[in-house]
């Protein structure tokens, strides 16, 4: 199955032209780092790959990434044809999982000449995402950390196949299930001026949303919430009705295209497209507001979405390359942060953070952080956890979503962590999640970086 996905993927990587240039990229320095270590299957000579390299790296200063890609790709087109984007996009996962390894390790690539290349991943989280991997051994799983107002890469792991595999954060192959109340509760409150305090009494919705769900029952309607509640909760049948009550599929569309959905995300590797598509049919859409189906996510544009609320409803660029520095240690190209979009209000944005601090203080997320680790003390986490199951060949799979901030009042990071479980569980995606995090804050502890136990 997993093979299967792959060439689905490759197929739809190979539609985005500009996702796939930066992937060439990437491809070439982790070509570079594979026939260093003796790894002949790129087809490239060593002294080849890092004159490409150190190539796109002098390239930088002259307009960014992108205009460095566009003209090595243009030379490479012209001097060398096997250096078309597309063998690198076919072999690039396999490359992917020695990138997450080496660069992880060693943020820092020195090329011939001295040039050198920095990355802005943090090894100490990027090796804790892995160590949980590794001990539960999941089906498939991923995590990205971003920092909210920059847009760095803090992390980027993935497993699959029983092995290291960073590509699965890039994949954006199964639901996005209950996530995707972010969305509809940014719709709702920013779109229909629906207060957070506004309560919602109903019955059932735990596995499903009926028609019955949809129409206020004074005789069955006796659970009560806020939509805050709702959100911490992940109560279906509040999102379900308000949506079916107040918002269209073009208002719906709008908001998930504001948030990045349909679109190419701007990347140095190639990230497969989140997909939603709204459904005409009322009930339908009533199912898809509350996160049944029809829409799809990667764990990296998962990251993005909280980070965006996060930073006051401003999704910054991510990126993993933070510098280029020349042999005499001038910095020939450094990485700026820059606005990719802006999704929401920043009152929005704070009415959302509240939200989903419910989910961890009192809501779905509450007993993986009710006991509060060494570095977690004191620091409010603000989340949305989601969870979805479905069926490949015969199996039944379980998709475990959490994704969030912390600290919630002052955000210093945003991440996604995805875990595929199949019939015999292994671990849940907010597992994960405080594992990395409490890493991250013991390495972060100084007071200005802490926020009071609320």
């Amino acid at each position: 199955m997993q093979n299967d996905r792959r060439t689905g993927i490759q197929v739809n990587m190979a539609k985005m032209k500009t996702a796939a240039l930066l992937g060439l990229a990437l491809g070439l320095f982790l070509t570079a780092t594979l026939a260093a270590r003796g790894n002949s299957a790129a087809g490239n000579e060593p002294s080849d790959v890092v004159h490409s390299l150190a190539r796109m790296a002098s390239l930088l200063p002259t307009g960014g990434i992108e205009t460095a890609v566009r003209l090595l790709r243009q030379e490479s087109e012209q001097a060398a044809p096997r250096l078309e984007p597309a063998s690198f996009i076919d072999t690039s996962f396999e490359m992917l999982d020695l990138a997450a390894t080496t660069v992880g390790k060693n943020p820092t690539l020195e090329l011939e000449g001295g040039r050198k290349i920095s990355f802005t991943l943090r090894p100490d989280l990027q090796k804790e995402a892995e160590k949980v991997f590794e001990q539960y051994r999941p089906h498939e799983a991923a995590f990205v950390a971003l920092d909210p107002r920059t847009g760095e890469v803090l992390a980027l792991a993935g497993y699959a196949d029983g092995k290291l595999a960073p590509h699965r954060a890039l994949q954006a192959e199964g639901p996005a299930a209950s996530v995707y109340k972010v969305i509809t509760g940014a719709a709702l409150v920013e779109g229909k001026g629906v207060s957070s305090a506004k309560e919602v009494c109903y019955h059932g919705g735990g596995s499903g949303i009926a028609k019955s769900h949809l129409v206020h029952d004074p005789d069955r309607d006796h659970t009560c919430h806020s939509l805050a509640e709702a959100m911490g909760r992940s109560a279906n049948v509040v999102f379900a009705r308000l949506a079916f009550n107040l918002l269209t599929r073009g208002e719906m569309k709008a908001f998930a295209e504001r948030f990045g959905f349909n679109q190419v995300l701007p990347f140095e590797w190639p990230v497969e497209v989140s997909r939603v598509d709204v459904p005409d049919n009322r009930l339908e859409f009533a199912r898809m507001a509350a996160g049944f189906y029809h829409s799809t996510l990667s764990p990296f544009h998962g990251a993005l979405l909280a980070a965006a609320v996060a930073n006051g409803g401003r999704m910054m660029r991510p990126g993993i390359v933070s510098e280029v520095t020349e042999r005499d240690g001038t910095v020939s190209w450094q990485r700026q942060p820059e606005l990719f979009l802006e999704p929401i209000s920043a009152q929005t944005a704070g009415i959302l953070c509240e939200m989903m601090q419910k989910t961890v203080t009192d809501g779905t997320a509450r007993k993986y952080f009710s006991r509060r680790t060494p570095g977690l003390k004191g620091v409010t986490v603000a989340g949305k956890t989601g969870s979805l199951s479905e069926t490949h060949e015969g199996v039944r799979y379980h998709y475990s979503w959490f994704v969030g901030f912390a600290p919630a009042d002052d955000p210093k990071i945003a991440f996604a962590s995805l875990v595929v479980n199949d019939p015999n569980w292994k671990v849940k995606g907010p597992v994960v999640a405080r594992r990395v995090l409490d890493r991250f804050f013991q390495e972060d502890s100084t007071p200005h970086h802490r926020t009071a136990r609320r």
